[in-house]
């Protein structure tokens, strides 16, 4: 990405999880790999009953200035965790990231870049490629201007205006 000049804005990664143990490695060593920086990571576990907060706990405790973990004593449903996340949240972006989500390694070097060049846009979105346990299923695309069901289903880079 050298063509471009990234400013160094902070991105706050939200991530609401209940009961993801077996993928919460995987989506957060997807954000600890990112090629862009400056981003910090809320987890709010949602009153998960399997081992999802206490891994949570141990990437909290081996990246204590990066990541913030925050727990839900009962389920309050994901829009409710991500609420309480953005309660913490720092940064100028704000990210979506579900635990069983994987971002590749450019995602927020190239939406923070897209960003910065369109001040006109708030929102930017990316391909996705959807997978379950049997393997990929697909990519899915955004078109240029999607509609509030894209704006749903899709890795999103919002602008956070305070």
């Amino acid at each position: 990405m050298g063509e471009y000049k990234t400013e160094s804005k902070k991105v706050s990664v939200i991530m609401g999880v209940y009961n993801c143990e077996s993928t919460l490695e995987e989506s957060i060593e997807s954000i600890i790999n990112q090629t862009y920086n400056n981003w910090e990571l809320i987890i709010c576990d949602d009153g998960s009953s399997d081992r999802t907060y206490d891994i949570a706990q141990n990437y909290a405790f081996d990246y204590p200035n990066k990541i913030k973990l925050i727990k839900n004593e009962t389920n309050l449903h994901l829009a409710a965790a991500l609420n309480r996340c953005l309660e913490y949240a720092t940064g100028e972006y704000v990210a979506r990231m579900d635990g069983d989500d994987i971002s590749l390694p450019e995602r927020f070097e190239k939406q923070v870049v897209f960003l910065n060049s369109n001040p006109q846009y708030q929102v930017v979105g990316a391909q996705m490629i959807s997978f379950d346990e049997i393997g990929e299923n697909g990519i899915r695309s955004v078109p240029e201007k999607p509609d509030k069901t894209y704006l749903r289903y899709t890795p999103l880079l919002l602008t956070l205006r305070l």
